[in-house]
């Protein structure tokens, strides 16, 4: 691309950094919590713009255009500061997690953040360059607020992001750090589980786990004292996993299946493999989010665990629970069939009933003459 052209599309790179920026912000913002800073700024040879973020004293990136390396070192970034062409723009994004017991409706997280907001700009409106961006996730308590300058000076950035934090503390959740427990922890300790699990917690969940560092899904069933045998630390067990098509949607159905308790065959669970956001979004459900990915790597995996607690939330016993060789064998087949719903979202209506299709036409026999033959396999 020669000089001429490269000036021409300077609006249509300005466009594209712009979206790219927006990219690159939803990504480092997605799953952490806290203040980020982004630079735009021009290539030193062809004059592009690129976009980097990290800290401030060591920033690199590649011209997509001529390939030259431009670089933002601890010990030129003063005077890289202070020239406006060289940065034409600072990006600081506050990410939180609002408490979800108390902000559990996009109006109600709308309102927190409209609130931080005008107090921010009662404070640093003569900074910000651009209209502040918010950006808040419907299907969780995650949200985004991006303020966009010229220029900021370090103690100028430490101030703002003490005011963002301070801001948001009161409203963030005890547990919007809330990260997934260690297998070997859990096991002994209940309490590391995701403090609505248990008050959720019907008959059985699939959730996600560490074992030895790697993401692993783990099942919890609960079982009624009476229906409890002696036998339950060594008697078989598996986990029946199916796919049911409706005319509402596709869903998931997962039956743990115990040879000594009949009555446990018929405490199934559902994971519906569309985004998780819904067309029309009830209360928010932290328990309900990352569905897909529970999926995928559940069908990954060589075996699963489960924990089995009774009607008090004591843990009675944990399990090793191993896939028959046929299983594995079609999990492959689930896992092509999972990645066809990303992008694709359905109304809670939808949902409901998907289940109710789902209960209507099952074949309870043929049911449990599939479970009897899951038992017997290898």
């Amino acid at each position: 691309m020669g000089t001429f052209d490269r000036f021409t599309n300077k609006k249509q790179q300005k466009k594209n950094v712009d979206i790219r920026l927006k990219e690159k912000l939803g990504s480092i913002e997605k799953n952490k919590k806290g203040v980020s800073k982004v630079i735009v700024f021009n290539c030193n040879s062809c004059g592009c713009l690129l976009s980097v973020s990290g800290k401030v004293d060591c920033m690199r990136a590649i011209c997509p255009e001529c390939e030259q390396e431009n670089r933002i070192t601890a010990s030129d970034s003063s005077s890289a500061f202070d020239n406006a062409q060289k940065l034409d723009t600072f990006v600081i994004a506050y990410t939180s997690h609002l408490d979800e017991t108390r902000f559990a409706t996009f109006e109600q997280r709308c309102q927190v953040v409209n609130d931080i907001h005008a107090e921010f700009m009662a404070r640093f409106e003569h900074l910000i360059n651009k209209k502040p961006s918010t950006l808040i996730d419907k299907s969780s308590s995650h949200i985004s607020l991006i303020y966009e300058t010229i220029y900021i000076a370090p103690h100028i950035f430490n101030e703002i992001k003490h005011f963002l934090e301070m801001a948001f503390k009161p409203f963030e959740s005890e547990v919007s750090n809330y990260s997934y427990p260690e297998w070997s922890k859990l096991k002994n300790d209940l309490s590391l589980l995701h403090p609505l699990m248990l008050k959720q917690l019907r008959t059985t969940m699939c959730f996600i786990v560490l074992d030895k560092g790697k993401q692993h899904v783990a099942t919890i069933v609960r079982v009624p004292s009476s229906e409890f045998p002696n036998t339950i630390k060594t008697t078989q067990m598996r986990l029946y996993i199916g796919l049911c098509r409706t005319k509402h949607a596709d869903m998931f159905f997962f039956y743990p299946v115990i040879a000594d308790i009949k009555n446990l065959w018929w405490t199934e669970t559902w994971i519906f493999p569309y985004d998780d956001e819904m067309i029309d979004p009830g209360p928010y459900n932290p328990l309900s989010k990352e569905a897909r990915k529970r999926l995928s790597l559940l069908l990954n995996q060589e075996f699963s665990y489960a924990l089995i607690v009774d009607e008090n939330n004591k843990l009675r016993c944990d399990r090793k629970i191993t896939f028959t060789k046929s299983q594995k064998e079609g999990f492959p087949l689930l896992n092509k069939v999972i990645r066809q719903y990303k992008g694709n979202r359905i109304s809670l209506a939808q949902a409901k009933n998907a289940i109710d299709d789902y209960l209507t036409k099952i074949d309870e026999l043929q049911l449990q003459q599939q479970f009897e033959l899951l038992l017997r396999e290898e």
